[in-house]
């Protein structure tokens, strides 16, 4: 019926395409949307706050100028945003500091204008679950940042904790209890889901409307979500591309026109990356947002095992991961690609990957098949 209608003549047809960005011309997605209105008189309205992939694949119906960048024939920018209170202005906390892991003759640095550590290192720092560590300084700035907001009356403000993996996530839920007893904690990840179930889905949705202060996630809160109340995030993840900084950031943009002084805050490690990702965000609102700031931590002494890098007993903090995808990255998200395929499920490959980069089970599943 539809391409009945679409092909008649003097029938024209809008496609709205919103967050495009899950599109490539490498995926099904694109195909069947290709096949779906070949040779139909058809406009594309493509939309996305995010219009470039992390896998570096072109997305369709979009035009690129010679630097690889998406051309865009209307822009909303967060200036804009700013000025017409859509979106409220946030700062940049970045935590740096040095690391010796025993065993090893160099002092690992964390800088954020630095050579970035090894990712092993840094995913081990961040599941260091020390009181001295680094995840408890960017908790315990966050906590007391989101204190600060409710003396002044917000009452219900909250924090975004952005987790690595499901184990990372509920041991971090741990290290809040101890930092900041009784104030209320809520996980969202696929563990608490069967393949596309309710549960995350329903923490979100009862944290939404409570006034319990963290919400720790993996993976679950990003593009699409919008709880206004939070307004902070800490950064304990691993994830280093410019998509997910823009999306976790997001989350907290988004202003709550009651608060009398309606800010936000990002406090997170001082990774080379990150800075640079802060320092382009800050730059495209102008003087609108201040720059990124840095706050120095004191040195620590590790005892590092290379090959359990995620149970590392540590006396101190430092240190962190690549940017972009990985090889072993792709092939999970081509993994994911054949996954959804065969079973018809209406998720993208890369939001698949994501969740089975931190649930072991459902990785295997995936490339069990």
């Amino acid at each position: 019926m539809f391409s009945a209608h679409a092909s008649d003549p003097g029938h024209r047809t809008l496609l709205v395409l919103d967050e495009v960005h899950h599109l490539s011309e490498e995926n099904v997605w694109a195909e069947q949307i290709g096949a779906a209105f070949e040779g139909l008189d058809v406009e594309v309205l493509a939309l996305s706050g995010t219009p470039f992939r992390s896998d570096g694949a072109a997305i369709p119906f979009i035009s690129y100028d010679g630097r690889g960048a998406a051309i865009a024939l209307a822009e909303y920018g967060m200036a804009a945003a700013l000025t017409e209170g859509v979106c409220r202005p946030v700062r940049f906390v970045f935590h740096e500091g040095d690391a010796e892991f025993e065993g090893e003759a160099t002092v690992t640095k964390l800088r954020a204008q630095g050579s970035p550590p090894n990712s092993q290192a840094f995913r081990s720092l961040l599941f260091d679950t020390d009181p001295s560590g680094l995840a408890a300084d960017v908790l315990r700035s966050s906590s007391d940042y989101v204190e600060s907001l409710r003396s002044d009356g917000d009452r219900d403000a909250a924090c975004l904790v952005a987790a690595t993996t499901t184990q990372h996530a509920d041991a971090v839920a741990k290290l809040i209890e101890d930092i900041d007893p009784g104030s209320g904690i809520s996980i969202a990840h696929s563990n608490l889901d069967n393949l596309m179930g309710p549960g995350a889905h329903r923490v979100i949705d009862d944290f939404r409307n409570s006034d319990t202060k963290w919400l720790v996630s993996v993976n679950m809160v990003s593009e699409g979500v919008d709880i206004r109340r939070l307004r902070c995030l800490a950064w304990l993840t691993n994830r280093l591309t410019e998509l997910s900084f823009r999306q976790l950031v997001g989350r907290i943009v988004r202003s709550q026109l009651e608060n009398d002084h309606d800010s936000g805050a990002v406090f997170l490690p001082a990774h080379s990356e990150l800075w640079g990702f802060a320092e382009t965000f800050v730059g495209e609102a102008g003087a609108l947002l201040t720059p990124p700031e840095l706050t120095t931590s004191h040195s620590r002494r590790a005892e590092f095992d290379r090959t359990t890098p995620t149970e590392l007993k540590v006396e101190s903090w430092a240190a962190l991961e690549t940017s972009g995808p990985t090889a072993d990255d792709l092939e999970l998200v081509e993994a994911c690609r054949r996954f959804i395929e065969s079973r018809g499920l209406a998720s993208s490959p890369e939001a698949l990957a994501a969740m089975a980069s931190a649930n072991d089970q459902l990785r295997q599943q995936i490339e069990g098949e």
